[in-house]
């Protein structure tokens, strides 16, 4: 983990292959290292908060919840927003470990290896 100071109440911490963004103590954006997607907090907080986001992301930032932005950083971007499309859509996710130690994620009838994100039907 890398802790980057950008400014007066304004933090930048790289870990597990995401930039989180934290103004003052509270995590408000994200930015997936591998695949470039980006999340930002649909909260609104402070000006100078949303000062520290706008300057942080890009226009292409998708705007989630509090919550699903805590999860992206707890599990993973991909558990994350299959629970919160379960949540919309009333699926169910369940998530399995096999004998090899290989860990994936299941919604309904999809299948994806953790760390890939079901896209149009395929795993990306």
């Amino acid at each position: 983990m890398e802790l980057k100071k950008l400014g007066n109440n304004e933090t930048q911490v790289n870990q597990n292959g995401y930039l989180v963004l934290y103004s003052y103590h509270t995590p408000v954006a994200i930015h997936h290292l591998a695949s470039g997607q980006e999340w930002r907090t649909s909260k609104k907080w402070s000006a100078t908060t949303s000062k520290h986001i706008n300057k942080w992301v890009s226009d292409k930032a998708i705007a989630v919840t509090q919550e699903t932005l805590e999860a992206i950083i707890k599990d993973g971007y991909t558990s994350a927003l299959q629970t919160a499309i379960g949540k919309l859509t009333g699926t169910t996710t369940t998530t399995t470990t096999n004998t090899t130690n290989t860990t994936t994620t299941s919604t309904n009838n999809n299948v994806c290896p953790v760390g890939q994100i079901l896209t149009g039907g395929q795993c990306q």
